[in-house]
């Protein structure tokens, strides 16, 4: 090839990669700046006058709602500890960890100054269940046992959609630990009798309104907006563009650079975080959870 056409064809070539950059840029970055014009805001649900039992998925019987309702107030006479039921569809923008915390933290479970307080919460949707537990009740529920209580009572269960089942055996395990911690005999006994039903009929007791996800508009200044969009996007895009513009590349046969390039390949990818660290606790009169208990 002669200095003239070369020099040529570099031009072309750049000329190309240029465009392709500006037209990429402008598209990929209109999609991701699109997509976050708006912010999803996970909404907790306010608890009824119930409190122990909360069914936003309408999946608990009467028979189960009324069982655990009478227990749980004779758990919390006898030792203030608090064990509260709750079945969700999902946990909405939220993990299952987190969203745990945060309901544990807003309903105020458990006594204030003994931190006992436990949620058993189901999500319906995508079966998972989760035990969090008090900062108080860690000792005699630490995350192994919290584990096996889950693997032994729910996981199955809520699995095979038994809701009912799954609920009353776990909070029966849950409140028998607590009766031993406190060296008490419960009045009446603790474990079901009878057959446990999964068949849901009429609106129940504890049914109640599960809260939609909310949005806003996205507050920051719109050129933030922009910048921040279209780093996202070339955080992404970079590698495959590169590529791209190699493989197309006049000069990878011809040895211009010094014997064309390498596919000496990429290493990296993205990592999914290190998850959420429950570090809060509750406040005006609530127990205090550090993230203890377990989710299968």
């Amino acid at each position: 090839m002669s200095a003239s056409r070369k020099k040529q064809s570099e031009k072309g070539f750049g000329l190309k990669v240029l465009i392709a950059f500006i037209v990429t840029s402008v598209v990929g970055t209109g999609f991701v700046f699109s997509t976050n014009r708006e912010q999803a805001i996970t909404q907790y649900p306010a608890h009824s006058e119930l409190f122990y039992v909360e069914d936003y998925s309408g999946v608990f019987t009467q028979e189960t709602e009324q069982f655990i309702l009478d227990r749980a107030v004779e758990l919390e006479a006898a030792t203030k500890a608090q064990v509260v039921v709750v079945s969700v569809p999902n946990t909405q923008e939220d993990s299952l960890e987190h969203y745990s915390v945060q309901l544990a933290n807003e309903w105020g479970i458990g006594d204030a100054e003994l931190d006992n307080g436990v949620l058993l919460l189901f999500t319906t949707e995508e079966p998972h269940v989760r035990l969090e537990v008090g900062r108080g009740l860690e000792g005699c529920l630490p995350d192994a046992r919290a584990g096996r209580i889950l693997d032994d009572y729910a996981v199955d269960a809520k699995n095979d959609g038994r809701w009912n089942e799954a609920a009353l055996r776990t909070f029966s395990a849950v409140l028998q630990v607590i009766y031993e911690e406190y060296a008490l005999t419960p009045v009446q006994p603790i474990d079901y009798e009878g057959e446990i039903s999964e068949t849901v009929g009429e609106k129940s007791m504890a049914d109640q309104t599960f809260p939609p996800v909310a949005t806003q508009e996205n507050p920051d200044p719109l050129w933030e907006q922009l910048l921040v969009a279209f780093l996202a996007f070339w955080f992404i895009a970079f590698v495959p563009f590169l590529v791209a513009v190699l493989f197309f590349s006049p000069y990878k046969s011809t040895g211009s650079y010094g014997g064309g390039y390498s596919s000496g390949g990429y290493s990296g990818g993205f990592s999914s975080g290190g998850g959420f660290s429950s570090g809060g606790g509750f406040h005006g009169g609530g127990g205090s959870f550090g993230g203890g208990g377990a989710s299968r």
